[in-house]
Parts: structure tokens; sequence; C-alpha cells
């Protein structure tokens, strides 16, 4: 019975298995992306939304510190990660020192305030 399932392929084991795999194929090659396009915003904002749908919250932290990195005076970008803290991550603490951080930087953003 096991070698059917096995073989039949809808055993859930299987499918787990090689939606882990995509899903890391597809970070991959965001990634490539990222590092090829720094200055492109967009692909940062994409991997984004990629991984919060997957909910895999250590990823998704590695992706905006990178994002934030690179792009330390664009307010939306702070914003939707001091949001994903607050909401998502449930840390407050993080979500306001991301947000302090972020009008050290770019005090005169009417974004942040």
């Amino acid at each position: 019975i096991r070698r059917e399932k096995l073989n039949n392929g809808n055993s859930p084991a299987i499918k787990e298995i090689v939606n882990s795999a995509l899903n890391k194929h597809i970070h991959e090659i965001f990634q490539k992306a990222c590092f090829k396009f720094k200055g492109d915003v967009s692909i940062w904002l994409q991997h984004i939304d990629f991984a919060s749908k997957e909910e895999n919250p250590k990823i998704l932290s590695s992706i905006f510190a990178g994002a934030l990195r690179l792009h330390p005076h664009n307010a939306g970008l702070w914003i939707k990660a001091a949001s994903w803290e607050f909401f998502e991550g449930f840390n407050p603490r993080a979500s306001r020192v991301l947000m302090q951080r972020a009008l050290r930087i770019i005090p005169k953003s009417n974004l942040l305030w």
C-alpha cells in the first residue's frame, strides 16, 4: 500500500517536499535578481510579498534587512518592515525601533510622520 501511495503522487509528504523545494528555488531566483538589480525596489517588494505568503519569519526578516541596507531612504520599505514586525511578527518593540531608525535616517519624510 505504501508503494502505491508513493507512486500515485497523492501523498501529502511528497507534496510538502515538492512545495518546499519549489519555494526554496523561487527564493534563490529572487536572491539572484535582487543581487543583480540592487537598485530596483520592485524586485525587493515582490520577494517580500512572496515570502510573506510563505509565512517564514526568518527568511522575511533577512529580506527586509537586505532591502533596508540597500535602500535606507525608501520610507515605504521602513513602514512595511515595521508593520510586519508589529502585526505578523508580534514584536512591537522591534517595530518601534525600526520606525525610530527610519525617522533618524529620513527625518523630513511625510510618510513616516
